[in-house]
């Protein structure tokens, strides 16, 4: 058997804080884990998703950022506003309902964060607070531009 050589963990740029990141969708990842507030009515358990972003804006491209959301669409949850976020206009509660979160892989969204120095105090994972829609990309022009009528009175202007 080969040995493989150990390899550093690659040197990605510090990323902002409280500026507005271009990201796209890499993962959505469902999961069960141990509910950490369990007891008093809350269940032992709860479902989760696992977002990998990765930012595509050159000067800090290829960096990641994670985000892990509760499964839930409630008006005050987290991942809510991250779905109507990547898409061009808000869905409709029905369309929430029936929405698979792998049809988020590959959508840009706009995530502004900061970083939790109490429990990260190198500062190297961005901890998402909110998401925004992306800008819509320039779309090429399909028409020609008409050409600019020029008035042939020219006793009308003042010299």
């Amino acid at each position: 058997m080969a040995v493989i050589p150990y390899k550093g963990a690659a040197e990605f740029p510090k990323l902002p804080t409280h500026t507005p990141i271009l990201v796209r969708v890499m993962e959505a990842n469902f999961a069960n884990e141990k509910n950490p507030f369990a007891g008093d009515g809350e269940p032992e358990t709860r479902d989760v998703i696992n977002f990998v972003l990765e930012c595509v804006d050159d000067q800090f491209w290829k960096a990641r950022v994670w985000d892990k959301m509760s499964a839930s669409i409630h008006e005050r949850s987290h991942l809510r506003p991250f779905i109507q976020a990547c898409h061009p206009a808000d869905l409709t509660l029905e369309q929430l309902k029936s929405f698979d979160t792998d049809d988020l892989v590959g959508k840009q969204v706009m995530v502004v964060g900061e970083y939790d120095t109490s429990r990260d105090p190198e500062q190297k994972w961005l901890r998402p607070k909110s998401y925004l829609r992306a800008p819509k990309a320039t779309e090429p022009a399909t028409k020609k531009a008409e050409p600019v009528t020029v008035p042939d009175d020219t006793d009308a202007l003042d010299f």
